[in-house]
């Protein structure tokens, strides 16, 4: 049952008291890229001085670009 539900330590639950019955179930928090930039606000997606300094300055080490 645990394999069916992809249930495992960690995973968030749902525990749900329905009369004599208790439910469990799995909490399936998948989201897309697009889904959580439309929750900011625009003005948070506005880049600072230090923010723009950060994204432009060259590279130090070892970094992929």
């Amino acid at each position: 049952m645990l394999k069916k539900y992809k249930l495992k330590a960690g995973v968030a639950i749902n525990i749900i008291e329905d009369g004599n019955r208790i439910i469990i179930e799995p909490i399936n928090d998948e989201y897309t890229l697009k889904d959580l930039l439309a929750q900011c606000p625009p003005e948070k997606m506005e880049l600072s001085d230090e923010d723009k300094t950060w994204l432009y300055a060259p590279a130090k080490g070892k970094e992929l670009l």
